[in-house]
């Protein structure tokens, strides 16, 4: 019989991509105020933050 998984497991994997995206799209804001293009690099910044908080969040949360 299986356990039921730990209550606020979800809430723990969506502050982790959040945080991930919100991380990596400031690095995009301050990289793109430092050259010029500030909203294209935020917004490639928050894509590429995406797709690495689902990476995170899928090693961190996997089941064993």
């Amino acid at each position: 019989m299986s356990t039921p998984p730990p209550s606020g497991r979800g809430l723990g994997a969506g502050a982790l991509l959040v945080a991930t995206i919100l991380v990596a799209a400031a690095l995009g804001f301050a990289l793109g105020a430092l050259t010029g293009p500030t909203l294209p690099l935020t917004l490639a910044g928050a894509a590429v933050g995406f797709v690495a908080g689902m990476a995170l969040v899928i090693r961190t949360f996997r089941e064993p």
